[in-house]
């Protein structure tokens, strides 16, 4: 991450507990799709701040910037892999990685994505079958 980029994030955040900025999510997500297996593929059904501890919160110094971390889940929507990350926007790099089991139980699924939801909708609307109910239900296509 450049120093400018950096001085951008640290002007905005203001609090260890400010929300993520666009540039932070934005910094987030890219770094962690250089590291995916294909990034092309690579999806974020959530980008949030990883908020630090009470502990650490009473600990820092007046005047001292605390490091801003993201946590970010990606799904690989050709494989169906999921994973959770831990990036520190601080240092610009990815501090921790965990795969999600979401084959084998106990299981998890990442939360649907707008992508998902209009991927729904093209593949109900295009069966011939939900069409005809339509129809017969006096819906009709406009």
């Amino acid at each position: 991450m450049s120093n400018e980029r950096r001085q951008r994030t640290k002007a905005v955040a203001q609090h260890p507990l400010d929300p993520l900025t666009v540039e932070e999510i934005r910094t987030a997500c890219n770094l962690v799709a250089i590291t995916s297996r294909s990034r092309e593929h690579c999806r974020f059904p959530l980008v949030r701040l990883e908020e630090p501890g009470k502990e650490d919160l009473r600990r820092q110094p007046d005047g001292e910037t605390m490091p801003r971390q993201a946590f970010v889940l990606t799904l690989d929507s050709e494989t169906g892999e999921a994973a959770e990350h831990i990036v520190d926007l601080t240092r610009g790099a990815i501090v921790q990685r965990r795969p999600l089991r979401n084959s084998t139980a106990p299981y998890g699924q990442p939360p649907i994505t707008l992508e998902d939801v209009l991927r729904c909708e093209e593949i109900v609307k295009a069966d011939a079958g939900w069409r005809a109910a339509m129809r017969r239900r006096g819906v009709t296509e406009q």
